[in-house]
Protein backbone atom coordinates (compact mmCIF):
# COMPACT_ATOMS: atom_id res chain seq x y z
CA UNK A 1 0.00 0.00 0.00
CA UNK A 2 1.33 3.26 -0.95
CA UNK A 3 1.35 6.63 1.25
CA UNK A 4 -0.32 9.05 -0.71
CA UNK A 5 0.01 12.65 -0.14
CA UNK A 6 -1.52 15.64 -1.99
CA UNK A 7 -0.22 18.89 -2.84
CA UNK A 8 -3.58 21.41 -3.92
CA UNK A 9 -7.06 21.22 -2.23
CA UNK A 10 -9.57 21.38 -5.38
CA UNK A 11 -12.16 19.22 -6.78
CA UNK A 12 -10.12 17.68 -8.72
CA UNK A 13 -7.83 16.32 -5.82
CA UNK A 14 -11.03 15.54 -4.62
CA UNK A 15 -11.90 12.97 -7.79
CA UNK A 16 -8.15 12.42 -7.59
CA UNK A 17 -7.90 10.98 -4.16
CA UNK A 18 -11.40 8.84 -4.02
CA UNK A 19 -10.02 7.05 -7.40
CA UNK A 20 -6.60 5.89 -5.91
CA UNK A 21 -8.45 5.13 -2.78
CA UNK A 22 -10.77 2.99 -4.81
CA UNK A 23 -7.61 0.85 -6.39
CA UNK A 24 -7.09 -0.11 -2.90
CA UNK A 25 -3.25 0.25 -3.75
CA UNK A 26 -2.92 3.54 -1.69
CA UNK A 27 -3.77 5.17 1.66
CA UNK A 28 -4.53 8.77 2.00
CA UNK A 29 -1.25 10.04 4.18
CA UNK A 30 -1.07 13.39 4.38
CA UNK A 31 -2.97 16.77 2.78
CA UNK A 32 -0.38 19.97 1.96
CA UNK A 33 -2.18 23.45 1.05
CA UNK A 34 -0.80 26.92 1.57
CA UNK A 35 -3.65 27.58 3.89
CA UNK A 36 -4.08 25.12 7.28
CA UNK A 37 -7.48 25.70 7.23
CA UNK A 38 -7.70 24.32 3.91
CA UNK A 39 -5.64 21.44 4.34
CA UNK A 40 -7.76 20.29 7.43
CA UNK A 41 -11.38 20.84 5.45
CA UNK A 42 -9.85 18.70 2.49
CA UNK A 43 -8.36 16.03 5.36
CA UNK A 44 -11.50 15.88 6.97
CA UNK A 45 -13.27 14.13 4.08
CA UNK A 46 -11.24 11.39 4.62
CA UNK A 47 -10.19 11.04 7.94
CA UNK A 48 -6.96 11.95 7.82
CA UNK A 49 -5.06 13.71 10.14
CA UNK A 50 -1.25 14.65 8.91
CA UNK A 51 -1.63 18.63 7.16
CA UNK A 52 0.66 20.16 5.63
CA UNK A 53 1.67 24.41 5.22
CA UNK A 54 5.50 23.62 4.59
CA UNK A 55 6.70 21.74 1.53
CA UNK A 56 9.80 21.10 3.04
CA UNK A 57 8.16 18.98 5.73
CA UNK A 58 6.13 17.25 3.12
CA UNK A 59 9.37 16.09 1.43
CA UNK A 60 10.73 15.12 4.90
CA UNK A 61 8.05 13.16 5.79
CA UNK A 62 7.36 9.20 5.42
CA UNK A 63 5.23 9.61 1.57
CA UNK A 64 5.62 7.48 -1.24
CA UNK A 65 3.75 9.17 -3.85
CA UNK A 66 2.64 13.10 -3.76
CA UNK A 67 -0.40 13.86 -6.37
CA UNK A 68 0.47 17.52 -7.64
CA UNK A 69 -2.52 19.80 -8.49
CA UNK A 70 -1.87 23.36 -7.19
CA UNK A 71 -2.09 26.21 -9.90
CA UNK A 72 0.18 24.90 -13.43
CA UNK A 73 3.12 27.72 -12.69
CA UNK A 74 4.05 25.35 -9.73
CA UNK A 75 3.92 21.76 -10.89
CA UNK A 76 7.56 21.78 -12.23
CA UNK A 77 8.59 23.16 -9.14
CA UNK A 78 6.84 21.18 -6.51
CA UNK A 79 7.55 18.09 -8.23
CA UNK A 80 11.13 18.56 -8.66
CA UNK A 81 11.31 19.29 -5.03
CA UNK A 82 9.34 15.93 -4.18
CA UNK A 83 11.48 13.82 -6.81
CA UNK A 84 14.81 15.14 -5.11
CA UNK A 85 13.45 13.85 -2.11
CA UNK A 86 12.75 10.62 -3.04
CA UNK A 87 8.93 10.88 -3.66
CA UNK A 88 7.32 9.32 -6.83
CA UNK A 89 4.85 11.84 -8.03
CA UNK A 90 2.11 12.52 -10.14
CA UNK A 91 1.50 15.82 -11.25
CA UNK A 92 -2.08 16.95 -13.19
CA UNK A 93 -1.54 18.48 -16.79
CA UNK A 94 0.32 20.85 -17.67
CA UNK A 95 3.31 19.04 -16.24
CA UNK A 96 5.72 22.19 -17.06
CA UNK A 97 4.89 25.48 -19.25
CA UNK A 98 7.53 23.96 -21.94
CA UNK A 99 9.40 21.18 -23.03
CA UNK A 100 12.78 21.54 -21.56
CA UNK A 101 11.20 21.96 -18.11
CA UNK A 102 9.58 18.74 -18.91
CA UNK A 103 12.57 17.46 -19.66
CA UNK A 104 14.33 18.58 -16.49
CA UNK A 105 11.80 17.09 -14.60
CA UNK A 106 12.17 13.97 -16.17
CA UNK A 107 16.30 14.11 -15.68
CA UNK A 108 15.29 14.48 -12.20
CA UNK A 109 13.02 11.47 -11.74
CA UNK A 110 15.89 9.22 -13.44
CA UNK A 111 18.61 10.75 -11.41
CA UNK A 112 16.54 10.15 -7.98
CA UNK A 113 15.24 6.72 -9.16
CA UNK A 114 11.15 8.01 -8.87
CA UNK A 115 8.50 7.32 -11.27
CA UNK A 116 7.42 10.64 -12.75
CA UNK A 117 4.12 11.11 -14.91
CA UNK A 118 1.57 13.32 -15.96
CA UNK A 119 -1.89 12.49 -15.04
CA UNK A 120 -4.55 13.47 -18.21
CA UNK A 121 -7.11 11.68 -20.00
CA UNK A 122 -6.42 9.91 -23.30
CA UNK A 123 -8.87 10.35 -26.38
CA UNK A 124 -7.63 6.62 -26.69
CA UNK A 125 -9.33 5.74 -22.95
CA UNK A 126 -12.66 2.98 -23.90
CA UNK A 127 -15.27 5.97 -22.33
CA UNK A 128 -14.04 8.29 -25.49
CA UNK A 129 -14.48 5.24 -28.06
CA UNK A 130 -18.09 4.58 -26.18
CA UNK A 131 -18.79 8.41 -26.72
CA UNK A 132 -18.07 8.57 -30.12
CA UNK A 133 -20.09 6.08 -31.27
CA UNK A 134 -23.03 7.88 -30.05
CA UNK A 135 -22.21 11.10 -30.74
CA UNK A 136 -24.50 11.28 -33.52
CA UNK A 137 -27.51 10.46 -31.13
CA UNK A 138 -26.07 12.41 -28.23
CA UNK A 139 -26.35 15.53 -30.50
CA UNK A 140 -29.94 14.33 -31.77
Amino acid sequence: MLKLAIVGTNWITERFVRAALDTHQFELFAVYSRNQDSAKAFASKFDVTRTFTDLEELASSEADCIYIASPNSLHAPQAMQMMEAGKHVIVEKPMASNFPLAKQMFEVAERCGVVLFEAYMSEYLPNFAVLKQNLERLGR
